[in-house]
């Protein structure tokens, strides 16, 4: 059952969950004080060409570089800066506050490309600094991805604005312990990383990322997302792989990360030179002021450019214990003692060696990189996505087409191709499942109700299931096959569909035909013809069901599927061709259906285009009650 397709109008009223994004978005009336003695320092109409402001220092503010890279306005826009007195703001007493409020306005949600700003500061010894989002209705910080460089200078990266101030605190109450309110096996999803179709080099960004949005707009309503979204056909917690929703989901975010990098790539490669301890302060003060888990990225290498990038893997940091940070690793949903730690007297990140469960198994990953929260991350399009999942549209023009089918045979020994539905009929004691895929090479995995792996077929090649009992529950897995970077063959998950196959057993009935009509162009003499007019013979044949093509196939004791046969209200009939020493030769047959009597009458013919009707006979078929 899907459990949450009919909580879709409370996600409608979700979806419209405030990150702090605009200051439009903010209470007038809550800042009313502090507006009113708002001072301004930029008023501007932008393109998409890039920018530089040059804000100059005043007796209350420290001055501000404002660089606007090219194409981070889509069109025509305007940007308001102004900045007011943080003084009165409810913070906590250890944090030191370094700028007054800068407000920042912008007409677009959120920037095509981050927008930068650099303030100089003066950062206390022993402390560390940060910039963060303030919240006037929570009286909250959220973290902004900056770093105070060597020159005095903060750098503050972000894609969307509103209240924005830089603090700092004693580097020693970083050093944890460090506490938030998510845990593995709670609150993250209870996929793997995997190769999907959509996402061929894994989903770890777009798992993290829609688990963060998840825990900080979706939580309070839907609850812990662990095992939430099973699967909409079976409840089966500890089988991930027919989580299709879920799968779907994190794909897709991966897909769009990947189609718009320019904001997490602009800042990873701003600080790819600084310290790893950095970007673990940075973790931990973000952690401490929000109590809300936080994104990371670890890599193998610490250089790269617009050409090639490290292996890279995206984490959740959730908490901190002295110089540990504590992750939900998307390799590893149950795993609960996963972490990375800091060396603080190198500065660097001890080796995290990554997962087995894909291919960055053994990769020792070196170096870390704060990313924080909604600063970098598209927040309006990770919204769309689980809108998508919630009302059963993800899968929607992401999945390439295929078909299953199950292989009969007809009375000559070809192969017959029954397209399979979810609850499917079959009259074989062997089930023999053909998946073909519409425009990719394909593999096909099946599995028990227990989970249990009835086994795997390659591109074009049948895959055999026994049918033990009356009723077998069968899960199909499509992966998608392609080749790496080395030339070796990888599975892509696809789609996967459970199907309920249901053995039918055939009906005996006896059939009674007696020749009514025969032309001379059947080759026989006259007297030939008048000696078999009126000639029966019997036979014992079986009907079974077969509802894939709604039909009867009709069995005779010396070959298997004989005939096809539909019906529809009282009537049985069907109607073939097949070539007979390059004639065409058309059988059918129309029969009326007498089921008080368990009979069914009609007549059967044989024709072809030149000679028109060649035999006719009459047929009665009664059923036999065993």
């Amino acid at each position: 059952m899907n459990r949450y397709r009919s909580i879709l109008i409370l996600l409608v009223v979700v979806s419209v969950f405030s990150f702090g994004c605009s200051k439009s978005n903010v209470d007038e009336s809550e800042i009313s004080d502090d507006s009113q003695n708002d001072s301004s320092l930029l008023t501007e109409i932008v393109t998409s060409n890039s920018e530089a402001f040059e804000i100059p220092d005043t007796d209350d503010f420290p001055g501000m570089t404002v660089i606007i890279p090219e194409g981070a306005f889509p069109r025509e826009s305007s940007i308001d800066i102004s900045y007011s007195s943080a003084d009165d703001l409810d913070l906590n007493e250890n944090l030191n506050i370094l700028t007054p409020l800068i407000h920042i306005e912008i007409e677009e949600n959120r920037l095509d490309k981050p927008m930068e700003l650099k303030i100089p500061v003066i950062v206390p010894e022993n402390h560390f600094a940060l910039a963060f989002y303030y919240d006037f209705e929570t009286g909250s910080l959220e973290a902004i991805p900056s770093v105070y460089e060597d020159d005095g200078m903060m750098r503050i990266m972000t894609t969307h604005f509103s209240e924005i101030l830089v603090a700092s605190i004693m580097q020693d109450l970083l050093v944890g312990p460090i506490e938030t309110d998510f845990q593995v096996g709670r609150d993250n999803l209870q996929i793997p990383n995997i190769y999907t179709y959509l996402a061929p080099n894994g989903m770890c960004n777009g798992m993290a990322e829609s688990t963060l949005y998840y825990f900080k707009a979706l939580r309070p309503t839907f609850g812990y997302l662990y095992n939430l979204y099973d699967n909409n056909t079976l409840s089966t917690p500890g089988f991930w792989r027919d989580d299709r929703d879920s799968i779907y989901l994190n794909s897709v975010i991966q897909e769009d990360r990947e189609m718009d990098t320019f904001a997490l790539d602009e800042w990873l490669t701003s600080v790819w030179d600084r310290p790893s301890v950095d970007h673990f302060y940075m973790t931990a003060f973000a952690m401490l002021r929000s109590k809300s888990p936080q994104l990371v990225i670890i890599t193998e290498d610490n250089q790269w450019d617009e050409h090639s990038f490290p292996t890279a893997h995206a984490l959740i940091a959730y908490r901190t214990e002295g110089t540990r940070i504590y992750v939900a690793d998307p390799n590893e949903p149950t795993n609960s003692n996963l972490y990375l730690e800091i060396d603080l007297k190198s500065g660097n990140l001890k080796p995290y060696i990554g997962s087995q469960s894909i291919s960055d198994a053994d990769v020792l990953y070196k170096y870390m990189y704060f990313v924080g929260d909604s600063a970098l991350l598209n927040y309006d399009s990770i919204s769309d996505s689980w809108t998508y999942l919630h009302d059963g549209t993800i899968a929607d023009k992401n999945i390439p087409e295929y078909t299953f089918y199950e292989i009969l045979y007809d009375f000559e020994g070809n192969e017959v191709p029954v397209e399979i539905s979810s609850n499917h009929l079959t009259s074989e004691d062997t089930f023999r499942v053909l998946l073909e895929p519409d425009d990719f090479q394909s593999s096909l995995t099946a599995y028990g109700e227990d989970f249990s792996k009835y086994g795997t077929a390659g591109h074009d090649e049948i895959l055999t299931i026994p049918l033990v009992d009356n009723e077998t529950i069968i899960g199909l897995q499509v992966d998608t096959l392609f080749k790496d970077s080395t030339g070796s063959i990888l599975k892509a998950w696809t789609d996967f569909k459970w199907i309920n196959v249901k053995k039918t057993t055939p009906e005996k009935w006896e059939s009674v035909a007696t020749v009514s009509y025969i032309s001379l162009s059947s080759g026989l003499t006259q007297e030939q013809i008048d000696q078999a007019i009126g000639v029966s013979t019997k036979e014992i044949i079986y009907f079974s069901y077969n509802p894939g093509l709604d039909v009867y196939n009709l069995y005779f004791p010396s070959s298997k599927v004989n005939r096809t046969m539909t019906r529809v209200g009282t009537q049985m009939w069907s109607d073939f061709t097949k070539s007979v020493d390059n004639v065409t030769i058309s059988d059918s047959f129309v029969g009326v259906i007498n089921e008080e009597e368990n009979k069914i009458i009609g007549k059967s013919e044989v024709s072809n285009p030149e000679d028109g009707i060649i035999f006719e006979l009459d047929l009665v078929m009664t059923k036999i009650d065993d």
